[in-house]
């Protein structure tokens, strides 16, 4: 399914693999993105892991804003002194261990954070 910024449409696929087998990406809810604005058959055996946002932000600009300054996408640091704070929010909401890795490995592990 194509995607859109306004009426410009972006080279960009979102993929949901299958998830009969594999509880962690089931439980996860995992996709893969594939950005197709060029193929580099050179490295077509090995998977690119730039960045989705390196590899967007450039094609938007030169395609789509004609370099107008724009914000795509917003990065947040959060300090090491809320770690623990974010944690416990996403544990409250339900996203311990337990949850993003199902089964007993999972369980155990939230257990021992638990201590």
């Amino acid at each position: 399914m194509a995607k859109f910024i306004g009426d410009k449409e972006i080279p960009l696929n979102f993929i949901t693999p299958h998830y009969a087998g594999n509880s962690n990406i089931t439980a996860q809810k995992g996709l893969f993105t594939h950005f197709t604005d060029s193929i580099n058959y050179t490295h077509i055996a090995k998977p690119d892991r730039t960045p989705l946002d390196s590899r967007l932000k450039p094609y938007i600009f030169e395609n789509i804003y004609k370099g107008d300054e724009h914000h795509i996408f917003i990065k947040i640091t959060l300090p090491k002194s809320e770690a623990a704070s974010l944690y416990e929010l996403l544990k409250s909401s339900g996203y311990g261990t337990a949850r993003l890795f199902p089964g007993y490995d999972g369980v155990a592990k939230q257990l021992l954070e638990k201590r």
